[in-house]
C-alpha cells in the first residue's frame, strides 16, 4: 500500500503541470558548441559554409569523444547531430573552397562577470565554400 503511494506520487510529479523539471535542477558549468575557424581565426557558424570536403569523416556519435572524456563539458546532442549533417549533407562545388577547420569551442562557465573563457578542441580540417550573407 504505501509504495502504491509512492509510486503515483513520483508519476504525478513527472507529469505537467506538475513537473519539477530535472534539467533545470543541476546548472552546468560549460557550454560547447560546433563552428568553423577558418585561417584568420575568426570563428563562423558551420551553416555559413556549403560544399564541405574534409580530411576525415567525422562521426556524429564519436564526435565529441575527441575533446574529452564524457562529463567534461556540455553538449547538446541534436544541435550536433544537425550540424553535422550539415556538413556531410553539403554538395561539392566547383567554386573555390577556403581551408577551415571544424572546432569545438568550450565554454567555461563561471559566476564572474564578463564573457566566460573559451578553448577550442579541433575536430577535422576541411575545405568548403563561403556562403554569402
Amino acid at each position: 500500500m504505501v509504495f502504491a503511494g509512492y509510486a503515483s506520487i513520483a508519476s504525478v510529479v513527472r507529469s505537467y503541470p506538475f513537473s519539477t523539471f530535472d534539467m533545470y535542477a543541476h546548472p552546468e558549468t560549460t557550454a560547447s558548441h560546433i563552428v568553423a575557424r577558418d585561417t584568420a581565426g575568426q570563428v563562423v557558424e558551420v551553416t555559413r559554409f556549403c560544399g564541405w570536403v574534409c580530411d576525415e569523416d567525422l562521426e556524429i556519435a564519436t564526435a565529441p569523444a575527441r575533446c574529452g572524456p564524457a562529463g567534461t563539458f556540455s553538449f547538446t546532442p541534436y544541435k550536433d547531430q544537425d550540424l553535422l549533417r550539415w556538413v556531410h549533407g553539403s554538395t561539392a562545388t566547383t567554386a573555390p573552397l577556403e581551408t577551415v577547420e571544424l572546432v569545438r569551442r568550450i565554454w567555461r562557465l563561471s559566476d564572474e562577470s564578463g564573457p566566460p573563457p573559451s578553448s577550442d578542441c579541433a575536430l577535422t580540417r576541411c575545405r568548403a565554400r563561403r556562403v554569402q550573407p
